[in-house]
């Protein structure tokens, strides 16, 4: 049988402030206007595949305390080390291809952290945006889950019992057919590592976070027309879950 710690004992809060938090810390919908950090002061805003940094916000402070130590195994614009610094966490990010610095030239699948109390878990996305890794360039979703469950697994040896996991992933389309990433990777975390999700949110992605490679007039009139065409939808939410990690046996 699994066992668990309350996962808000390691965070900031102890419910009192629930009159005095913003609303985005409770409703299941997301979107830009509702999240109250900018987009500009955190990653880079050239980067395509930016995520919104109130979700690591949010993350860091309803499961961790300042002074912990998050992940971010796919580092991308930097988002999770801007956030972790502003709000007093220390923060280890690995990408196979940095964009800064501050970013560990790594794979995450193989990489050692140490122990963490917190990981973040924004992978690229399949057939979207080619970032020259295997997980970005494969069209198959069966090897997208295996290469990301590669991943998971040294998450797995690394982060402490009870800690928090926060997966942000999209849908994709594979052969004209729109496949939801959340659903096959919740399957592998809940059943192959018997996690328990604490919960999710659905959020419209946006347009000012993407780093300006698909956007503008042009490209939407292109979606419109395939939508109506095709008699398909665009694709444009995160599903942003948290997953919580058995305790570990003493």
């Amino acid at each position: 049988m699994r066992k668990f710690l309350n996962p808000a004992k390691f965070g900031e809060y102890s419910g009192e402030e629930y009159t005095s938090l913003p609303e985005y810390y409770f409703t299941p919908f997301w979107n830009e206007i509702n999240l109250e950090l900018s987009t500009d002061s955190y990653g880079s805003n050239d980067f395509h595949g930016r995520f919104h940094p109130s979700i690591v916000e949010v993350t860091l402070r309803r499961f961790t305390k300042p002074g912990e130590v998050v992940w971010d195994t796919f580092a991308g614009s930097g988002t999770t080390i801007d956030v972790s610094k502003a709000f007093g966490r220390r923060c280890i990010a690995t990408d196979l291809h940095p964009t800064r610095s501050d970013i560990i030239q790594a794979d995450s699948a193989t990489f050692d952290p140490g122990k963490v109390h917190c990981v973040i878990m924004h992978p690229p996305y399949m057939g979207i945006v080619n970032y020259n890794s295997p997980m970005s360039s494969t069209t198959s979703v069966d090897e997208f889950v295996a290469l990301f469950g590669e991943v998971f697994d040294n998450v797995n040896r690394h982060l402490e019992g009870s800690r928090v996991v926060c997966v942000v992933i999209g849908e994709v389309y594979v052969n004209s057919e729109m496949v939801p990433l959340d659903c096959h990777i919740h399957q592998l975390i809940s059943k192959d590592y018997h996690y328990r999700m604490l919960g999710r949110v659905v959020k419209d992605y946006g347009r000012d976070t993407k780093g300006g490679a698909f956007t503008g007039k042009k490209f939407n009139n292109l979606w419109n027309y395939r939508i109506l065409k095709y008699g398909i939808f665009r694709y444009g939410i995160d599903t942003v879950m948290w997953f919580q990690k058995p305790k570990e046996k003493l």
